[in-house]
């Protein structure tokens, strides 16, 4: 019978089930002898990035058809003004003044 690289691991793997390496018996006799910590109290700021308009429940993903060029050039209207906006926030606004009007 050919030798089964598999099985061989699978053996070894269960010898050592069940047995403590001496380095983590030593660790952990170093954390039982060290005073607990007090946690510290958790800040009501959320940390990490803003929440985004995909988890937003205020924003809808919508899919609209928009000429190559017209985009384009908003694209670039918005890049050349260096605005905080983007593309989505000027669609929003420009539909929000229109359903207004109308």
């Amino acid at each position: 019978m050919a030798d089964n690289k598999y099985l061989k691991a699978m053996q070894q793997a269960s010898e050592h089930v069940g047995k403590t390496p001496a380095a983590a018996v030593i660790v952990s006799e170093k954390v039982k002898h060290e005073p607990a910590r007090q946690p510290e109290p958790e800040s009501r700021e959320r940390v990490g990035r803003p929440r985004g308009k995909r988890s937003n429940p205020d924003w809808e993903q919508v899919t609209l058809f928009v000429r190559k060029d017209t985009k384009r050039a908003a694209l670039r209207r918005l890049m050349d003004e260096d605005s905080p906006l983007d593309l989505s926030e000027v669609i929003e606004q420009l539909l929000a003044k229109w359903a207004k009007v109308s």
